[in-house]
């Protein structure tokens, strides 16, 4: 009896032992942390008339806007890049909910909208609750907010709209009456929403008594990488400019056969393109990388590559790169990066057939007040980025006025594209080139 007692406490003892030991090995070695929802908002959007098809259609038409406003952005320039078009395509998506007849049409054809209005609202809004549902293990916060002039009669269905498929709020306040008071208003929201990485978004002047609504998103996004840089591994590296220029820049290395474990990097390479995906913690979102090449290698001297790889760019071209992925093992070197750009909208948008709604005289914003003068008076949008060994951090606003009156290996050492997006469905939540990481 005393013997099978003993073996019974020392069974228990190794069970427990066990247990003790796979939970040190999953939170010391795995850095296991449970998954969890990124509550990006604490409302849940209506999704009537959401289809699945709808879903993949809105998402397509979304990532269309984004590459059509990327090359406006990077047209004659030289300069790095980093904006959100989600940011920008929901605050002109609450425009539409306001607009009619020709200003209409043109947002529409702009922003890719599908014929069924309804289907299109409802599975827009299905795509922001399915981002706001994604579990994972990175930080993302969305809010919409409109500041509306005190005295004036919103309309119901555009507050009702706005508030049921975009998560914002309307606030009424005497814009007109304290334009450099409600300049601070806004810009301080805009920075508590961002973490402080968005400061000034709405320069001085951006408001005057001509000022009667102000039509804002903000969206910011932190995230670590699933495998991490080892800050010791970072050391100076070459990065190849334009020009046949050369930059040194701390290069961050990551070699899987260093690693105490098998890792392997999606990859996907063809003629024109090297794409390399690094997840993020949890697997919900990432960061997909694009080198240009020139057929099946690349010339250190033709970093203008990366303009032909732009050109060839488009939703349905991510769309393929995204489902070509496979597992790869493979050495990679990516620099280290933090800058943010600015950029009025007026004249990005208008390259891309946005024009009407800019004017006094063709704007017809009658879906939100009775006024038929209403028009937008600038378009505003700020975003910033940083990349590191241990994740990323990016954050961008955008703002509407409305007036009355190689290798096998990867090396990202030459001019690239990258994407955040949402692993599942594709969107893109940030994106950009980095030209020279030294700036």
């Amino acid at each position: 009896m005393e013997r099978r007692t003993t073996i019974i406490i020392a069974s228990v003892a190794v069970v427990i032992i066990l247990l003790g030991s796979l939970g040190f090995y999953l939170l010391f070695i795995h850095d296991w942390e449970p998954l969890y929802p990124l509550n990006i908002s604490d409302k849940d959007l209506i999704e009537l008339g959401s289809t699945d098809d709808g879903m993949e259609k809105v998402v397509l038409a979304h990532n269309q806007f984004a590459f059509e406003l990327y090359m406006e952005l990077a047209r004659n320039s030289t300069e790095n890049i980093v904006f959100s078009p989600f940011s920008i395509y929901i605050a002109l998506s609450m425009v539409c909910e306001g607009a009619q007849g020709g200003t209409w049409e043109e947002l529409k054809e702009a922003l890719h909208f599908i014929d069924d209005n309804q289907t299109r609202k409802g599975s827009f809004a299905a795509v922001q609750n399915d981002l706001n549902d994604r579990k994972g293990r990175v930080e993302v916060s969305l809010a919409n907010k409109l500041w509306s002039q005190e005295g004036m009669t919103v309309k119901d269905d555009f507050a009702g709209n706005v508030n049921d498929y975009y998560f914002a709020d309307i606030e009424s306040k005497d814009i007109s009456g304290d334009p450099e008071g409600s300049r601070q208003e806004i810009n301080d929201w805009v920075e508590e929403q961002t973490r402080g990485k968005i400061k000034d978004l709405l320069p001085p002047d951006a408001l005057d008594p001509s000022t009667v609504m102000a039509i804002v998103n903000a969206i910011y996004f932190s995230g670590e990488w699933e495998t991490a840089f080892d800050k010791d591994d970072t050391r100076d590296g070459t990065f190849y400019t334009l020009d046949n220029g050369t930059v040194s820049v701390p290069m961050m290395y990551l070699d899987p056969e260093d690693l105490r474990e098998t890792v392997e990097f999606p990859e996907y390479m063809d003629n024109e393109v090297h794409a390399l995906e690094l997840t993020y913690k949890g697997r919900s979102l990432s960061m997909l990388l694009m080198l240009p090449m020139d057929g099946e290698h690349w010339d250190p001297a033709t970093p203008e590559k990366i303009f032909d790889l732009e050109k060839s760019m488009s939703a349905e071209r991510l769309q393929g790169i995204n489902q070509g992925l496979e597992p790869a093992e493979m050495p990679l070197s990516l620099p280290k990066w933090e800058f943010e750009t600015e950029f009025p909208l007026e004249e990005k948008l208008g390259d891309l057939g946005i024009v009407k709604a800019f004017d006094p005289v063709e704007a017809d914003l009658s879906g939100i007040i009775d006024d038929a003068s209403l028009f937008i008076g600038e378009g505003y949008h700020k975003a910033y980025i940083k990349v590191d060994e241990k994740g990323t951090t990016a954050a961008a606003a955008t703002a509407f006025t409305a007036d009355c009156g190689a290798a096998m290996s990867f090396d990202a050492d030459r001019p690239f594209m990258y994407v955040i997006q949402d692993r599942e469905t594709g969107l893109i939540l940030f994106m950009g080139r980095v030209m020279d990481p030294s700036k």
